[in-house]
């Protein structure tokens, strides 16, 4: 009995793409941490999103050369409350 594989779309397609990536070229989440001071845990949580920071984005790209479409959109978000409109 054949089972079938789900297809995965969006978010979970990149991810799954990056992680192929990651294992032809032998690169773990906890090295990739270590490039952007932080650990193997946030670097894949940081990874899944739909954003990361600006400055982890640009390091991935101008060290490792990870292709664009394999990494979230790089964009700074302002952290704290959001202001009030008046």
């Amino acid at each position: 009995m054949q089972q079938s594989i789900p297809m995965k779309t969006g978010r979970q397609a990149r991810f799954l793409k990056l992680k192929i990536w990651m294992l032809e070229r032998d690169l773990t989440f906890v090295a990739l941490g270590r490039l952007l001071g932080i650990s193997g845990r946030a670097a894949s949580l940081s990874l899944q999103q739909d954003r990361m920071p600006v400055r982890h984005h640009e390091k991935l790209r101008s060290c490792l050369s990870i292709p664009l479409d394999l990494l979230p959109r790089a964009e700074d978000v302002p952290t704290g409350p959001r202001p009030r409109d008046c």
